[in-house]
């Protein structure tokens, strides 16, 4: 470095990166290369990049809603998502009902990325693991879905859903009633006591 490069004035990063406080891991986390894949994916036809040129002053989206379109957008970059979900982590507030209710999302996105994924040949074991994130997550995203809209019930949950499916076309049909005893429990929508008492009549035929 130049003796003199620290008075050489510095670009400024604006845009949705200089909004939400990504300068640093914008410029020291990704290289240049990488940076020019995402620019490209979010060219606006010659316009200023909104990435990191035009002026932001406010939007609805966490941090966590933000980087978690952002991981959609490059889904088929794929040795850049893994960058992209470490800071989605790091910038977690669970303090945040918003985030916490963005987070739910995001691993439901995961799992939708994982269940097409069949050609990869740890499909399965990567669908179960994003499932079970989404699911040691559900007490949190419970909650901030009662704080956030009171006396509605709760949505359906794509985790508990997805690996409670999985298990019975295994015919592990006792791990298929403990999740489905346990979204029943946390009073996710679902079809969790026909589940059930399926798989307790296929149990009862075992026998």
């Amino acid at each position: 470095m130049d003796f003199f490069d620290f008075l050489k004035p510095k670009k400024v990063i604006k845009g949705y990166i200089g909004f939400y406080n990504l300068t640093d891991w914008w410029l020291h986390k990704l290289s240049d290369e990488e940076r020019k894949i995402i620019l490209i994916r979010y060219n606006s036809k010659g316009e200023k990049n909104p990435l990191t040129e035009i002026e932001l002053y406010g939007t609805s989206q966490t941090i966590i809603s933000y980087l978690s379109s952002m991981y959609t957008t490059l889904a088929d970059v794929k040795f850049l998502l893994e960058k992209i979900e470490k800071k989605l982590y790091e910038s977690f507030d669970e303090s945040d009902n918003r985030m916490i209710l963005d987070m739910h999302f995001f691993y439901q996105t995961k799992i939708g990325f994982s269940l097409k994924d069949k050609e990869n040949n740890l499909y399965l074991d990567e669908l179960i693991a994003s499932c079970n994130k989404q699911i040691n997550f559900a007490k949190k995203a419970a909650n901030a879905f009662k704080k956030e809209y009171k006396k509605q019930p709760l949505p359906s949950h794509v985790g508990y859903w997805r690996l409670a499916v999985i298990l019975e076309k295994e015919k592990k049909y006792e791990d298929s009633i403990k999740i489905c005893k346990q979204a029943l429990s946390q009073e996710w929508a679902g079809d969790w006591e026909h589940r059930i008492e399926r798989c307790q009549k296929k149990i009862e035929k075992q026998v």
